[in-house]
């Protein structure tokens, strides 16, 4: 392969790899979101604080409109694009990927047609169009999310070893839903002190109810 075309392959898993990451970030704060906490001082943060109700849908959008971007076959840098193309008889031919590793990806998108087709219609009927219609009944699991994403990751590190790229570290040390934990954790205890120290002032002025 020569240096040109080697260069356009790795600009091309470079932008896979960021829609991958966006993808990933995003439904991190969305899992994180959903997710029921046994504290009941998160949980109300969480579920409650307006904030935190809509950060919840919009890093959902932005999931689903990243992923859409790799599975809709017609997009630039989708999956199905790129594994085609380092087939035997693709254009990037010379990075010699083994038609078992490429007949286990096709086999795991082909058979989750149903959750492509859930994706690609959220995006197309509600997230991409401010009049689009919002009659999506059945919205795929957050596990279906992670499994997209993990088969992502996984052609993703497949493809830069016969180029020799770096590593792509997905496991981001200082990632946002990192700090929304945080953030949540610190409101929570905030909101406590507050209400305690509420209680304590209505004592101290027989205001008890």
């Amino acid at each position: 392969m020569n240096d040109q075309r080697k260069n356009q392959l790795k600009r091309e898993i470079s932008t896979i790899s960021n829609i991958t990451l966006k993808a990933q970030e995003a439904y991190l704060i969305v899992s994180y979101l959903q997710k029921d906490e046994d504290d009941a001082d998160l949980n109300y943060q969480k579920k409650l604080r307006s904030f935190f109700y809509y950060s919840r849908i919009i890093y959902w959008q932005i999931t689903i409109i990243e992923i859409a971007k790799l599975l809709n076959e017609k997009e630039k840098f989708s999956v199905s694009r790129i594994i085609k193309k380092v087939k035997p008889d693709g254009e990037y031919s010379e990075l010699k990927v083994s038609m078992e590793l490429i007949g286990k990806w096709e086999e795991k998108l082909a058979l989750e047609k149903e959750s492509i087709k859930n994706i690609k219609d959220q995006r197309d009927k509600v997230y991409a169009h401010e009049d689009g219609s919002d009659d999506i009944k059945n919205l795929i699991p957050l596990s279906k999310i992670e499994f997209f994403l993990n088969l992502f990751k996984e052609i993703i590190l497949e493809l830069e070893k016969p180029l020799g790229l770096p590593h792509k570290m997905f496991d981001l040390i200082n990632s946002p839903a990192t700090n929304l934990k945080y953030i949540i954790k610190m409101s929570a205890k905030g909101t406590k002190y507050e209400q305690e120290a509420y209680r304590e002032l209505t004592k101290q002025y027989s205001l008890e109810i």
